[in-house]
C-alpha cells in the first residue's frame, strides 16, 4: 500500500511539472488524473510480480520439512491405536 501512495504523490507531481507551462491551473487541474494513473500503473505492476513469485515457489508439500511434519502428525488410524479389531 505505501508503494502505491508513492507512486500516487509522485505521479501528481511530474504531472504537475510537466503541465506547468500550460498554466497553474491547468496543471493542478490535471494533477490527480496523472497520480491515480500512476498509482494504477504501480498496482498492476505489483500483481504481476506477486504472480510470478507465486508460480516459481515450489508446493509446500513438496517440501522436506513439510514431509516430516506430516509423517509425524498424520498416522492411518491402525498405527496410531495400540489395539488392533
Amino acid at each position: 500500500m505505501l508503494v502505491l501512495l508513492f507512486a500516487a504523490l509522485l505521479g501528481g507531481l511530474v504531472t504537475t511539472v510537466v503541465l506547468s507551462p500550460y498554466g497553474l491551473f491547468f496543471a493542478f487541474a490535471w494533477a490527480p488524473i496523472g497520480g491515480s494513473a500512476l498509482a494504477t500503473a504501480a498496482g498492476l505492476m505489483l500483481l504481476l510480480l506477486r504472480t510470478r513469485a507465486q508460480k516459481s515457489q515450489r508446493p509446500r508439500s513438496a517440501s522436506p520439512h513439510h514431509q516430516i511434519v506430516e509423517a509425524g502428525v498424520r498416522q492411518p488410524a491402525s498405527e496410531s491405536t495400540p489395539f488392533k479389531v
